[in-house]
């Protein structure tokens, strides 16, 4: 289960959200809008309430990480191979 609810407050702490994310199939480009994603069935990835939650997230994994798109493609280019 994703916690989406809980402040992140260390560089740590994005980084096992982001990827607890991946570990569930659930991770997104942070530029685009969560409540867009969709799983490989069309539906939504995220309730509305986890939108609400994740767009906090992210404005909090942006303000801790220097580049917080690198270890998300880090990790999809790891599952590619």
């Amino acid at each position: 289960m994703i916690d989406y609810q809980s402040t992140l407050i260390s560089e740590d702490m994005c980084k096992r959200f982001i990827i607890t994310l991946y570990n569930h199939d659930k991770l997104f480009h942070f530029d685009d809008d969560p409540s867009e994603q969709i799983d490989v069935n069309g539906k939504p990835l995220f309730t509305s309430k986890q939108c609400e939650h994740l767009e906090e997230r992210i404005e909090e994994i942006f303000n801790i990480l220097d580049d917080p798109h690198e270890l998300a493609v880090k990790l999809i280019s790891k599952g590619a191979n």
